[in-house]
């Protein structure tokens, strides 16, 4: 049965490694996935309202550095606490991959955003860093909590982390941040990362995390994200997203 899975994993691996690949080829090459960035970014940007923007700045945030930073600081925590240091030092090493790898393919790739919203490495596009973050973090977090017995736990945990990781990246391809195909690089590279390193925790049997502290810490690091947010960025980040007129690609 481990031998089985750990054949499963490895067959992921190697889908997402090779559909990443695809992706980035097409990204820089591919004239389909170009008509369908502009299909996509062109039937958003016609429905976009001043209420919606407001709606969809506010969460965008769930995928931010900040928020994903204070779930990090929280989650983590409660694991060390726990003294559930293999999973601690997965969690750490989840997050480091998806703050450094993105910004590292930006710079190599040099792929634009739809619309100009930051400087530096961050104006580049793919892969949206957003999506990636999202992926990582809620996935990683999802499995750990969805681990030991009980369906219902399973895919509450399973669910509600889909739902977080959805709302994040319609907000991003919305908002005009980001081209199709950036979110489906970050979604891609997010997935396998998250795919190696649950193939790897799951090598050596070990006591499972606690689901009730881990969801509790989760909950409370995003309502207080929320809330600083909320309070100190909301107006300043909404500014940032207003559409220009720009031309589309082509």
């Amino acid at each position: 049965m481990k031998c089985q899975r750990l054949s499963g994993a490895l067959l992921l691996l190697i889908t997402l490694a090779l559909l990443f690949c695809g992706v980035v080829y097409l990204a820089l090459r591919g004239d389909v996935l170009a008509r369908m960035d502009n299909a996509v970014f062109n039937a958003l940007q016609t429905w976009r309202e001043p209420w919606a923007d407001q709606t969809m700045v506010a969460l965008t945030q769930l995928g931010s550095l900040y928020t994903i930073g204070a779930l990090f600081a929280a989650v983590g925590a409660v694991l060390l606490w726990r003294h559930h240091w293999r999973a601690a030092w997965h969690w750490l090493a989840a997050h480091g991959f998806a703050v450094v790898v993105p910004l590292a393919l930006k710079q190599i790739l040099h792929l634009p955003r739809p619309f100009d919203l930051y400087t530096g490495v961050s104006a580049y596009g793919f892969p949206s860093a957003h999506a990636t973050m999202s992926m990582v973090s809620y996935g990683f977090l999802a499995l750990l909590i969805a681990q030991g017995p009980g369906k219902t736990r399973r895919w509450a945990a399973y669910g509600a982390a889909g739902l977080i990781i959805m709302v994040v990246v319609v907000s991003r391809l919305y908002l005009g941040a980001h081209w199709l195909s950036d979110v489906l690089g970050g979604l891609t590279l997010g997935l396998f990362w998250v795919t190696l390193l649950m193939a790897s925790y799951r090598r050596h049997a070990s006591a499972r995390p606690p689901a009730r502290a881990l969801s509790m810490a989760a909950l409370l690091a995003l309502l207080f994200s929320t809330g600083w947010y909320l309070t100190q960025r909301h107006t300043q980040e909404a500014q940032r997203y207003v559409m220009p007129e720009v031309d589309v690609r082509e």
